[in-house]
């Protein structure tokens, strides 16, 4: 998760017109529960950021 983190925060800002912001990282995982976990750490990762958050 790191390397996207560091790759998204050195990425410009998405123009305003958009109404949705693109989409700058999508994490694969092979179970539900590795999701979670993933999707867990990320937020724990992210918690400082301004980042979109979207876990489906």
């Amino acid at each position: 998760l790191l390397p996207a983190i560091e790759l998204v925060t050195k990425q410009p800002p998405p123009d305003r017109d958009n109404r949705r912001p693109p989409i700058n990282v999508l994490v694969i995982c092979p179970t539900r529960e590795l999701a979670d976990q993933a999707a867990a750490e990320a937020s724990k990762l992210l918690r400082l950021l301004w980042v979109v958050q979207d876990w489906h």
